[in-house]
């Protein structure tokens, strides 16, 4: 499970903004708070809260844990527990950080998703409130919607998939559930346990397009009855088109070689975000990488004790966008000339000097 700020959108989300403080949140677990009732977390600067219910309405008693979490949404320290009052609903008040929130079900019971766990992270500012962190209870008639994603035939694991009841339009309404592909073991394989009626499912592809959207998000919508099965419920990822970058290296008009390159892509303004490769320049002062559309950054390496004319730095970054199936040309990086060191030889000659 992965986390987002102020939302949840299942394990595949990308993180936006973390800071942690799990030592503050010990230091008021340890100081003996109270850990019953809505408002059983204390804390400062943010809040958290939402509701467990089922198909018959709010449900009491559900124990529900709070946890620090770590970057990728995991439940890191338990820190206190509450339980949901009568209206269903429960509340924490934390300081600002990241948190896993787990919602345990009755006895013999389950939630939407099949487990009678369900756990949701979240990152919260200073002032910041995470409200609608729901947990939903199966009813007594289970019925599922389950599907496969693929690729070129094979089944994809890690694509993300989000539960929404369906609106009277037939779009998303409320949030239910995540789950991602290959969780219960079966490879791209997905699985909701639910209550009968309407349903949306998002498939999230993170930088990967779907064949039936022509995006990264695909939505489906699915009607399901009392104790039945829509098992079909599959979805195809595109192949990628992958493109070339093209660069190379000169000085004093002549091929460059074994001058490092590395490939990192592009981040929101531009710069350097994630590294991905390094190449170096061949014989002819030649370097190539196949990569993903998008934006991407080359930073060329000086030789020792070298520098780059265009920087006059060791380091020369360049900024460049593909689409699919492009080849992008750059032009060659210039080093410097080769220094000169110009030597004088002085002879002094002494003569008819005494000591």
């Amino acid at each position: 499970m992965a986390i987002q700020t102020r939302r949840r959108l299942g394990q595949r989300s990308r993180l936006l903004w973390i800071t942690l403080v799990a030592p503050l949140l010990l230091f008021a677990a340890v100081a003996g708070l109270e850990t019953t009732g809505p408002a059983a977390a204390q804390g400062g600067g943010a809040s958290l809260s939402g509701a467990v219910t089922d198909p018959s309405g709010p449900v009491e008693g559900v124990t529900v844990d709070l946890f620090t979490a770590d970057v990728d949404g995991n439940r890191g320290t338990w820190l206190r527990s509450t339980s949901t009052d009568a209206a269903g609903t429960y509340a924490f008040i934390v300081d600002p950080g990241c948190y896993a929130v787990t919602f345990i079900a009755p006895t013999g019971r389950r939630f939407i998703n099949g487990s009678p766990w369900s756990t949701t992270g979240l990152c919260l500012g200073d002032g910041e409130s995470g409200d609608g962190i729901d947990g939903a209870l199966r009813g007594g008639s289970a019925s599922s919607l389950s599907g496969v994603v693929t690729l070129g035939g094979q089944p994809v694991d890690g694509i993300g998939v989000d539960l929404f009841i369906a609106g009277a339009d037939g779009g998303r309404d409320r949030f239910l559930a995540s789950t991602e592909t290959g969780d219960d073991g079966q490879a791209g394989r997905f699985r909701f346990e639910v209550d009968p009626g309407c349903y949306v499912l998002t498939y999230v592809g993170d930088g990967r397009t779907f064949v039936a959207s022509g995006s990264e998000w695909l939505n489906r919508g699915a009607c399901v009855a009392a104790g039945a099965s829509v098992d079909d419920l599959d979805a195809v990822i595109a192949p990628a088109r992958a493109a070339t970058i093209r660069t190379g290296v000169v000085q004093n008009g002549q091929p460059v070689a074994d001058v490092a390159i590395d490939l990192f892509a592009a981040d929101g303004a531009g710069g350097r975000g994630a590294y991905r490769s390094t190449a170096r320049t061949d014989g002819a002062g030649a370097a190539a990488f196949a990569v993903d559309p998008g934006c991407h950054v080359l930073t060329h390496v000086a030789p020792t004790d070298q520098r780059w004319t265009e920087t006059g730095d060791a380091w020369l970054n360049r900024a460049v966008c593909v689409e699919a199936g492009e080849t992008a040309v750059l032009q060659p990086a210039v080093l410097d000339g080769a220094s000169q060191q110009i030597v004088i030889d002085v002879t002094v000659r002494q003569e008819g000097i005494k000591v």
